[in-house]
């Protein structure tokens, strides 16, 4: 039986698929805002997930995953800013 640790993990995991099929397949670019937002949530829950199962090597994957989203969306709103100036 899965808990709660578990399926929010494997929700997370299916979030980053998700977001992955979509850039591969050509519906989404690194530059809409949904792709690294489902990567940030994704990311978010397989790191919650480690809290009932701790694994090191997740952990800092999880959290480069993050930062590198959140460039991402950095980077995005930045262009849109300045292109409206």
């Amino acid at each position: 039986m899965l808990d709660i640790y578990e399926v929010i993990g494997l929700g997370g995991v299916l979030i980053v698929l998700v977001a992955y099929f979509l850039l591969n397949s050509g519906r989404l670019t690194q530059y809409h805002v949904s792709f690294q937002l489902l990567n940030i949530v994704g990311a978010s829950m397989i790191l919650c997930s480690l809290i009932e199962y701790w694994n090191l090597a997740t952990f800092c994957i999880e959290i480069a995953w993050i930062s590198i989203s959140s460039v991402g969306l950095i980077k995005i709103y930045r262009r849109r800013h300045l292109s409206k100036k």
